[in-house]
């Protein structure tokens, strides 16, 4: 476990300096994706990145070589960078409050259906939660009709 810890803070200190090399706003675009032996691997969310991080190469070696020299005590060595392009570094969003109530009104079950279906259940606390969600549905409907 310790190892897996060490292993971690240090990719942390490598992706802490290399966020400091990069122009405004790239930390979003690519990152410090692992450690491979003598290999810092950095993944880029396109090809343009990848090709201007290609650029910055030599002066991230130097970076990264200076940060695992001062830090640790083992023997860690950085020798080269390679840069893979992985596309959803920079396509993932958190899910927003809008985002969860249109996903939770797109739900193709009826509140016909969730009748049935809480007729059939046990109480239990699954049963509470049907019968809320049909309620819910109950009042939107309502709702909607009274517009």
């Amino acid at each position: 476990m310790a190892h897996i810890v060490a292993r971690h803070r240090l990719l942390s200190r490598l992706q802490h300096s290399f966020a400091d090399i990069l122009p405004p706003g790239w930390e979003k675009l690519c990152r410090v994706a692992a450690l491979e032996e003598t290999v810092v691997i950095i993944a880029a969310a396109n090809g343009a990145i990848a090709t201007n991080l290609k650029a910055y190469s030599p002066r991230l070696l130097t970076e990264f070589q200076n940060v695992i020299n001062k830090k640790t005590k083992q023997e860690q060595e950085v020798t080269s960078i390679r840069i893979v392009v992985q596309p959803e570094i920079s396509t993932w969003r958190a899910p927003t409050p809008t985002s969860v109530r249109l996903a939770a009104n797109k739900t193709s079950i009826s509140a016909a259906q969730l009748s049935d279906l809480n007729e059939q259940l046990a109480d239990s606390p699954l049963k509470k939660v049907v019968e809320k969600m049909r309620a819910r549905q109950e009042k939107q409907k309502k709702v909607g009709n009274a517009k």
